[in-house]
């Protein structure tokens, strides 16, 4: 955590509580790897809540967008 605070400006014990919660909520997945945490986004978790905000399935966007562009 203090490596990602000091790339960020922010205290260390904020940065562990975001992280924390944004894990808990099912945002990101967190795995221990010796001293070091490693974080990655929840794609499932991220993709349903854009469907949620949007009102349609984000796969339903993604060819909207192909077909726009």
């Amino acid at each position: 955590m203090g490596d990602l605070a000091k790339g960020v400006s922010i205290d260390p014990s904020t940065v562990s509580h975001h992280l924390k919660e944004l894990r808990r909520s099912g945002l990101i997945h967190m795995e221990r790897n010796g001293r070091n945490i490693q974080c990655w986004v929840n794609q499932e978790t991220v993709h349903s809540l854009a469907d949620l905000l949007v009102g349609c399935p984000s796969d339903l966007l993604e060819r909207n967008q192909e077909i726009i562009s």
